[in-house]
C-alpha cells in the first residue's frame, strides 16, 4: 500500500476531457466538413482510451477492495489499531 491511487485520478481527468470533447462534438455542426472529420477522430479515441483506462480504474479498485479486506483482517487479529491510521487512510484514498 505504499503507490497512491494515482491511475484514478488520471481517469477522472480523462473522463473529464472525453465528456467536454463529445459536448463540443455535439454541439457544434460545422459546414467545415474536415473539421467535422477531426473531431470525430478526436471523440472516438478519446471514447477508446477512457475506455481502456476504465479497465485499470477497475483493476485498482479490487487492489484497493483488497488492501482494506487484509486491514480488516489484522485488525481482528490485534496486529493494528485502525483509529491510529484512519487519518493517514483518508488523506491516501483522496489525495
Amino acid at each position: 500500500m505504499k503507490d497512491k491511487p494515482i491511475l484514478s485520478i488520471i481517469g477522472l481527468g480523462l473522463f473529464s476531457l472525453t465528456l467536454v470533447e463529445h459536448i463540443c462534438f455535439k454541439a457544434i455542426r460545422t459546414m467545415d466538413v474536415g473539421m467535422g472529420i477531426l473531431l470525430s477522430l478526436i471523440n472516438a479515441l478519446l471514447l477508446i482510451f477512457t475506455l481502456l483506462w476504465g479497465v485499470l480504474g477497475v483493476t485498482e479498485f479490487s487492489r484497493i477492495m483488497s488492501w482494506i479486506e487484509k486491514i480488516k483482517k489484522r485488525e481482528a487479529n490485534g496486529e493494528i489499531n485502525l483509529n491510529e491510521h484512519k487519518k493517514k487512510i483518508k488523506i491516501y484514498l483522496f489525495l
